[in-house]
């Protein structure tokens, strides 16, 4: 008899249906966890995954030099003009260069910049952008089964739950 009404459900468009967001889970495992655990008590659920961005600081540093003995080289420079707290990039996309700090402030990333000017060297600054995956469940349920529904932040206390405007899809 449950499957009657099930279906009948998904036919009729006049059902009053409640929508949720839940997260973000940092984890994609605990997204379809959570989700397994409301599937069968919900009228419909998705995952959705977002990248989210966001600017870690600046990079100040000395453009990639032709090879590591010149970075080597271009390194002894700065310790000469006693630059302190640099290092060469010896592996990765930057390889060669020279990173001369990293800094959440645009304006100490510009002093420093302006320090570098005065004893002669040439550095670039670059905004430094983080990104990391999120992953949401959103879900729909009518009033009856918001009752039964488990409360997801027992196991996810990090998510938060609230609720959405309904879209059709």
């Amino acid at each position: 008899n449950n499957t009657e009404s099930v279906a009948a459900v998904e036919i009729n468009d006049d059902i009053q249906q409640i929508c949720f967001s839940a997260g973000p889970f940092d984890i994609e495992a605990n997204v379809h966890a959570a989700a397994e655990n409301i599937n069968p008590l919900v009228l419909k659920s998705n995952i959705r995954k977002i990248t989210t961005t966001q600017e870690a600081g600046y990079w100040v540093y000395l453009p990639a030099l032709s090879s590591r003995a010149e970075a080597l080289k271009k390194g002894r420079e700065l310790a000469a003009a006693f630059v302190k707290d640099y290092y060469v990039v010896t592996s990765g996309d930057n390889e060669n260069s020279i990173s001369l700090g990293l800094y959440r402030e645009p304006f100490n990333a510009d002093n420093r910049i302006a320090e570098l000017s005065r004893k002669g060297f040439q550095v670039n600054k670059e905004i430094r952008i983080e990104q990391w995956p999120e992953f949401w469940l959103d879900f729909s349920a009518t009033e009856a089964q918001l009752a039964t529904l488990p409360d997801l932040r027992q196991n996810h206390p990090d998510i938060s739950q609230n609720e959405v405007i309904c879209r059709n899809n």
